[in-house]
């Protein structure tokens, strides 16, 4: 059984219908706006957990019609909840495991998005994970990944708020963490031949309004955004 199933109507409680708090005042804002025009193009989303972002996406984009969707996590409790509270309707739900090789065909997609997904996943999860990704994806298709900062990571190993691969959620609730360096995913899209970008992103006095814990290591950034293509 996957973790999430065990926490899923918890972990939806407490994102909710933006993702949480990080993600509505912030991340996802910069995600979409590195996303161009939909229209056509067949999208696909990994680890979608409660299935909030793609409706959200689609509502930013309001008059651009995608040719298809899928919408895709690790656990069937998420993908329940998703289609219960986020239900697109012609959108396809389908469990996947990054660990293992997706059930989709080669070149099959313009867009992958993965939002907090690969830093919850161990070294042979996101070598497969991304190998997968180029292999799904068509010529000049773009790989738009968020994850925890490496350095946010490590800052709250430090401050005990991550111990043990898991991290301190609200409600007692422990999350999925593990610390990949820089290095790590760079090396990994190079070897693919995927031409990227990378971008960090920092909290905002709205966050720490919300969050003040966080604003002791304001200096450090909370997320890194991977924009990557296939060439």
């Amino acid at each position: 059984m996957a973790y999430y199933d065990k926490i899923a109507s918890q972990w939806h409680k407490i994102t909710g219908y933006k993702g949480g708090a990080f993600k509505e005042l912030i991340l996802n804002k910069k995600v979409i706006s590195l996303i161009d025009d939909i229209s056509g193009k067949s999208l696909l989303e990994l680890g979608a957990g409660n299935g909030y972002f793609m409706p959200l996406l689609l509502k930013k984009k309001s008059g651009q019609v995608p040719q298809n969707i899928c919408i895709t996590d690790v656990s069937f409790k998420n993908l329940e909840i998703a289609q219960k509270h986020f239900r697109l309707k012609n959108a396809k739900y389908q469990r996947l495991d990054v660990y293992k090789l997706f059930k989709l065909e080669d070149d099959s997609f313009d867009l992958i998005v993965s939002n907090m997904m690969f830093n919850e996943v161990k070294k042979p999860g996101l070598e497969n994970g991304l190998k997968e990704c180029k292999r799904v994806l068509r010529d000049q298709g773009q790989l738009l990944i968020s994850v925890l900062h490496p350095d946010f990571i490590r800052k709250q190993m430090e401050r005990g708020v991550v111990k043990n691969n898991r991290m301190n959620s609200k409600n007692g609730l422990k999350v999925p963490v593990t610390l990949t360096g820089l290095a790590d995913y760079t090396e990994l899209l190079e070897d693919l031949g995927m031409n990227y970008e990378l971008k960090e992103i920092y909290g905002n006095q709205k966050l720490y309004n919300m969050k003040p814990k966080l604003k002791e290591i304001s200096e450090i950034p909370i997320a890194l955004i991977i924009n990557a293509r296939t060439c």
